[in-house]
């Protein structure tokens, strides 16, 4: 700026120089988007750089500006996609999150139910389309009511049957179930479910079981994944996919 005279001699600001709660955001010199300000290690301020979809914000230790990183790893469940179901579709699929970002994949279903009585609830898996036969499966059951263990089995299903019972379409009737797909992305082997289930069918007959199968007809990497009856349709349930870290 112009001066009448001899130009003063310039002084740097301090902190007293300036009122708290003076400087507005409109003041401050534009960054990255995404970006946060924090200090390095000389204690001057510095942008951290913005992280991928998905990372987090850690610590770096005293004296080191933090970073965006990786959520850590120990075999902890990421939420990947919820998909509730209220009125009668044919089956509920996931077709995208089964890669290889994740040693294996877990499906928890509760409250599922089916419009039709005596529907085989089953499973299936595919890469690219979901496959309709070469399913291996096995199911055990314990029936509270009677007290009795059953059993069943086939090596040429359409699909990875839950139970070896019907499911009922009764309001106070239905099933929750979860589930493991081991290494979808392996293509060395048969890729394997296997999991636990719990039914309410008919005068409050509870049981409880395992159940596990394969997809023989192919090594391929899968890619999805599929609840669906045997026949009707899946009128109520939620439905969860977590994909579990590697490491």
């Amino acid at each position: 700026m112009p001066y009448i005279g001899k130009t003063p001699t310039a002084a740097p600001l301090s902190a007293s120089d300036l009122d708290d709660d003076i400087i507005s955001l409109a003041k401050m010199a534009s960054g990255t988007d995404g970006n946060l300000i924090t200090y390095d290690t000389s204690g001057n301020p510095v942008a951290v750089a913005t992280g991928d979809d998905g990372q987090i914000l850690t610590s770096a230790g005293a004296g080191q500006p933090c970073a965006f990183e990786a959520a850590a790893g120990g075999g902890g469940l990421i939420h990947l996609q919820t998909q509730t179901v209220s009125s009668g579709v044919a089956s509920v699929d996931f077709t995208s999150n089964i890669d290889s970002t994740y040693a294996s994949y877990k499906l928890v279903v509760s409250d599922l139910r089916v419009d039709t009585d005596n529907a085989e609830v089953k499973l299936r898996v595919g890469d690219g389309s979901f496959q309709t036969g070469e399913f291996y499966h096995r199911a055990m059951l314990a029936r509270e009511a009677s007290g009795a263990t059953t059993t069943g089995s086939s090596a040429t299903a359409n699909g990875i049957y839950l139970t070896n019972q019907n499911a009922g379409n009764a309001a106070d009737e239905s099933m929750s179930f979860e589930c493991i797909l081991g290494n979808p992305s392996n293509t060395d082997a048969y890729k394997i479910v296997y999991g636990v289930v719990g039914y309410v069918g008919a005068d409050n007959d509870c049981s409880v079981g395992t159940f596990g199968g394969c997809w023989t007809n192919d090594t391929a990497a899968v890619d999805r994944i599929q609840v669906l009856p045997h026949n009707g349709l899946i009128d109520g349930g939620v439905f969860t996919l977590f994909g579990i870290a590697k490491s």
